[in-house]
């Protein structure tokens, strides 16, 4: 990773946080800015993975896949900046739903190692039980309690969650490889 770019995780890290400890501090209020930056920010993807796609990765094996994900991230960003007459409802969906997602996805990853014998499948099912838990939580506090600011909270912790990796990996060593 060049330098440029680990300055940069730097700067995208600091300003999650930013954003992590603003939600944090007024979670009712930033609820609807919340589900403005999810749009936001899912839009952008699926405008940057169709421009991909289009300029590039057509040509590519497995290119198709670009355009699948592209439209998709376009759609669901669209979807969630167009719920501005129920964002509490929106955020808990979609923090539930994204939580359940990485959930399930970490205890399958945890399957896949304990099959092949890695010591690292335990630490994933633990992750994937924790992501699941919180999922069920946001669901029970938000529809059952009518607290959907447990949805901006946990939201609130996956972003310094995202923000400490993004920190860590710009100080990660990199190796070079050298072709001789």
């Amino acid at each position: 990773m060049t330098r440029t770019k680990r300055i940069l995780n730097i700067l995208q890290a600091l300003v999650m946080l930013v954003f992590a400890v603003f939600i944090i501090a007024f979670p009712t209020e930033t609820i609807p800015f919340v589900l403005g930056l999810i749009g936001l920010g899912m839009t952008l993807n699926g405008i940057r993975a169709l421009f991909y796609y289009f300029s590039m990765a057509r040509h590519m094996v497995g290119g198709k896949t670009m355009l699948y994900r592209g439209i998709i991230f376009l759609d669901v960003g669209i979807l969630s900046s167009s719920l501005a007459d129920a964002p509490e409802r929106a955020l808990i969906v979609y923090v539930a739903v994204v939580s359940i997602f990485t959930g399930l996805v970490a205890v399958l990853r945890a399957r896949e190692e304990k099959a092949v014998g890695s010591p690292q499948w335990k630490g994933k099912l633990i992750y994937g039980a924790v992501y699941i838990l919180l999922a069920a939580a946001v669901l029970i506090c938000g529809f059952v309690m009518k607290l959907p600011e447990i949805a901006a909270y946990v939201y609130a912790a996956g972003l310094i969650y995202a923000a400490a990796g993004r920190i860590a990996e710009a100080f990660r060593k990199t190796a070079i490889v050298y072709i001789q």
